[in-house]
């Protein structure tokens, strides 16, 4: 098991998560800054959608070792915050207040990834292009 300090807004955010191998991830899907926004969003709809709402969801971002741009951290964060808050406002699959926590790991990874735990679990894991940006729906003016 590993511990990850998460900056998360001021606070520190200490989450347990058990290290998994490729084999414990649920589902993986690459993003390409906006040329496959509607697989990407079908695909984080699934998850969601299958994520029972008594249970939390634990985002974290990683930035990717090679990518040189300063905000596409808080830009995918951004981008998955008015998902969860906007985009599935009045649905069946809103998520209630505080079920969703964000944070950013201090580590990189080999390429920028977003991982979303259930229970300690990466249920879906969101893999970047070099220096590209997380699009969602709506997917408009994201290519």
């Amino acid at each position: 098991m590993y511990i990850f300090a998460l900056r998360v807004s001021t606070c520190v955010l200490f989450v347990a998560i058990n290290a998994l191998g490729q084999s414990g991830i649920g589902q993986t899907v690459r993003s390409n800054g906006g040329a496959n926004c509607e697989k990407v969003t079908a695909i984080v709809d699934s998850f969601i959608q299958g994520t029972p709402t008594a249970k939390n969801i634990i985002v974290i971002v990683y930035k990717g070792g090679s990518e040189k741009r300063k905000d596409l951290v808080s830009q995918r964060i951004k981008s998955l915050r008015s998902y969860f808050t906007l985009a599935l406002r009045g649905s069946d699959y809103a998520r209630p207040s505080g079920s969703v926590i964000f944070g950013v790991s201090d580590e990189t990874s080999p390429e920028g990834r977003v991982d979303f735990y259930v229970d300690g679990v990466v249920g879906l894991r969101i893999l970047f292009e070099n220096n590209s940006r997380l699009a969602l729906s709506p997917c408009y003016g994201h290519g």
